[in-house]
């Protein structure tokens, strides 16, 4: 007997709450092994209210191949009406086959005892080969309808559906018949009916002391040989190695010794290899002597990421098209909380998105200004000989200065204009007669007939008062600053930039800022890696990435190659910063655990693998307003991922559009195509010049059909090179690149010749 329990809870998940339930649904099932003398391995997990993560758990034991999957999974807890409760919606889309008749029993023995039973929204049925019940949250509850399900037919559908022996419907109704109703334990129907089907393999018995979970799901291993083999609740599991070999209960001096009696047996060394096994033959007819039992193997329990045999031989995370991955991420950014705006002095928002608009609280000029250096005039004087009367500078002050006709002023390009006066003669078309013997002017000749309103800017010709100097969005640069500094803004609302951490993760990985030097060259330092290490260029990399895009980043460290190491780091890193990047631990490797550590702190993983090259297993993830980008740990891979996913999002949250800058270029040689998945190809984008021909000139007084022949012209031409092999650990083919090819997935390749879209990612 074979069985999961899953306590599916947001708060035991992490640790807020004490589970309950589990723990009662392995006592009720553990009494019910012993009574009805069943070899038993019982084990559980905990997993928060979220349809991926219970699905995963499921999906995961019940697709094993092997002879340990789980007969019997019961969950407790997400039945009900709560925003968080979707057992029910995770769990019915993996059955084969629905049992309605379970549910309705459970609502049945639930009525007898609450009137409130009929709302839990359970579901039963068949996955594969195992049973899966899915029972209320509360203990209560669980002891109300778990021992009835167990004593009335339950394990005869567990049967039924792994394959054992069918028990014939004779013996059942004798099963529901008083006389029957307590049979003896040597005449145990259902105990009868699980050892008859194993006597009828010619397989050697099996170990099922092997764990059906992972530590992501926190997996806690019971196991029960018979009467008296459950640990009691709060103490340690029983592991495989700590069991003494079951006795049949045939067999002289078979006793149910507690479960510190099978640790003190353990302990003492007299069983050197134990294993706990399936019976090949019924309990009555086993023979005392172990020697002519089958050996079977110590397995160990997959308590963590160190058991590799049992890890994922397949990603349980679908692969989503490039597009959904990023209108993921842009939908997250802008719900999330993470795009805020902020209040900074006009001299720190360079780089900043305008979040509300500039608007002006004068006119602008304030005044008549003069557009060039020369003289105020009354255009009706027309040219001639005229007294300069005075001089308005700029900053001069307008008021109480009035020109008169048959005079002058001189006056400075954007300087006031008189008032009075109706134009301005540009000093050009002028000429000094008399001067004072300090040399000042005296008399102009004005060489020119002006118009009215010549050579000046009207008041709030630039900028009417209360009119909006930028608008909302605008990225500022230098020329927003000096446009927002005219019109006196000393303060701006503005996008705030998030701040981003860095972490790699890795036990190979040496920090290079720590280390000793080991040779020098002139007069730069090397350093050369311990044995078996590298040193860590995603991380330097990466940095400098963030701050070449105009943000502000710390250094999260590296996180070492397990679960308490990886959450450590991933909590400070989440406390400093509003988006997180890492490098690594993201593939199907033994020791991959970001993904698993990014779900125990209650993160929503919104993708874990994107259909793409380099970069498959990219994973994007939320916590609050927090975003996290796990990238793939070869630095290509990285980089390629920084661009395609990371930018886009610093950048709506910042304000700004995040679509990259496409262009189209001519590729100078061919470009060879992955049959599976889109390539960013890195390249080199330059520019060519190319003979074009131009377009043909028009005569336009001849006949509509008579075309003059147009000439060649050279022009330039946006083309891409390869920066050589592709291979994702090779960062060579990163350094100079400033563009990636976007190829299609095909058969074949790009020819030499061909257009393409090229994706910049830097300077041209």
């Amino acid at each position: 007997m074979r069985v999961l329990v899953v306590t599916i809870s947001d708060r035991c998940s992490k640790g807020e709450a004490v589970d309950a339930s589990g723990p009662k649904i392995v006592e009720l099932i553990a009494s019910f092994a012993e009574a009805t003398h069943r070899d038993l391995q019982i084990q559980s997990c905990l997993v928060p209210d979220e349809l991926h993560r219970i699905q995963r758990i499921i999906t995961q034991v019940t697709d094993r191949t092997d002879p340990l999957f789980p007969t019997l999974i019961v969950t407790t807890g997400g039945t009900g009406f709560g925003t968080r409760d979707v057992t029910p919606e995770a769990v019915r889309p993996l059955l084969d086959k629905e049992a309605p008749g379970i549910t309705q029993y459970m609502l049945h023995l639930g009525l007898q005892h609450t009137p409130y039973a009929w709302l839990s929204r359970s579901v039963a049925g068949v996955r594969k080969r195992t049973v899966i019940v899915t029972l209320p949250g509360s203990p209560k509850a669980v002891a109300e309808v778990l021992p009835s399900l167990l004593e009335n037919g339950l394990m005869h559908a567990v049967h039924l559906a792994s394959g054992e022996e069918e028990v014939t419907g004779d013996l059942l109704h004798r099963r529901t018949t008083p006389a029957a109703s307590s049979p003896r334990r040597s005449e145990s129907p259902v105990r009868s009916v699980s050892y008859a089907h194993h006597s009828h393999r010619s397989s050697p018995d099996r170990a099922v002391s092997q764990s059906l979970g992972s530590d992501e799901s926190r997996v806690a291993p019971h196991v029960m040989q018979g009467p008296g083999r459950v640990p009691a609740i709060g103490q340690a599991p029983l592991m495989a190695n700590q069991l003494t070999p079951r006795r049949s209960h045939a067999e002289p001096g078979a006793t149910a010794a507690p479960y510190q009696q099978a640790q003190r047996s353990s302990s003492s060394g007299s069983q050197s290899s134990p294993s706990l096994r399936l019976r090949s033959t019924p309990p009555a007819t086993t023979t005392s002597s172990s020697a002519t039992r089958s050996a079977a193997p110590t397995v160990k329990f997959a308590s963590d990421v160190s058991a590799v045999a049992w890890r994922d031989r397949e990603s349980v995370w679908p692969m989503i098209p490039m597009t959904d991955a990023l209108s993921i991420i842009h939908d997250t950014v802008l719900s999330c909380g993470v795009r805020r705006t902020e209040y900074l002095p006009l001299h720190r928002t360079l780089g900043h998105v305008l979040a509300e608009p500039v608007t002006s609280d004068f006119p602008h000029p304030p005044f008549r200004a003069s557009i060039k250096d020369g003289y105020a005039v009354i255009a009706s004087d027309g040219p001639g000989l005229y007294p300069v009367v005075g001089t308005l500078v700029a900053g001069s002050h307008p008021d109480g200065f009035m020109l008169q006709p048959k005079h002058i002023c001189r006056v400075n390009t954007g300087g006031p204009v008189p008032h009075g006066a109706d134009a301005v003669v540009q000093v050009e078309d002028t000429k000094v007669m008399d001067v004072t013997p300090e040399g000042e002017e005296l008399t102009v000749f004005v060489m020119s007939r002006a118009k009215p309103n010549q050579d000046i800017r009207p008041i709030g010709c630039d900028l009417k008062e209360g009119g909006v100097a930028l608008e909302a969005g605008v990225t500022i640069r230098a020329p927003e600053i000096g446009l927002a500094a005219s019109v006196g803004a000393t303060v701006l609302t503005v996008f705030r930039k998030p701040t981003v951490a860095v972490l790699s993760t890795g036990d190979e990985l040496e920090d290079i800022s720590t280390l000793r030097t080991r040779k020098s060259s002139g007069g730069a330092s090397t350093l050369a890696p311990h044995p078996g290490k590298i040193f860590d260029s995603n991380k330097s990399m990466l940095m400098a990435a963030v701050v070449e895009s105009g943000y502000d980043v710390a250094d999260a460290g590296i996180a070492r190659d397990n679960m308490e190491d990886t959450r450590q780091k991933l909590r400070v890193a989440w406390e400093s910063a509003d988006v997180i990047i890492s490098s690594g631990g993201v593939s199907m490797g033994e020791v991959d655990c970001v993904k698993k550590v990014l779900e125990e702190l209650g993160a929503t993983i919104h993708f874990g693998r994107v259909n793409m090259k380099p970069g498959k297993p990219t994973t994007f993830a939320s916590l609050g307003s927090k975003l996290f980008f796990a990238l793939p740990g070869n630095p290509v891979s990285a980089m390629v991922c920084y661009h395609l996913f990371v930018v886009p999002a610093l950048r709506a949250a910042s304000g700004m559009s995040p679509d990259p800058t496409i262009l189209r270029a001519r590729l100078l040689q061919d470009f060879r195509l992955d049959p599976q998945r889109p390539e960013y190809h890195r390249c080199v984008v330059g520019r060519s010049v190319v003979t074009v021909a131009a377009k043909p000139a028009i005569d336009v007084n001849a006949d509509a059909h008579d075309v003059l022949g147009g000439t060649a012209e050279e022009g330039l031409e946006l083309t891409a090179s390869s920066t050589g092999i592709q291979a994702s650990h090779r960062l060579l083919s990163m350094a100079g690149a400033n563009g990636l090819v976007v190829l299609p997935a095909g058969v074949g390749s790009l020819p030499k010749g061909s257009m393409a879209d090229i994706l910049l990612i830097g300077p041209l």
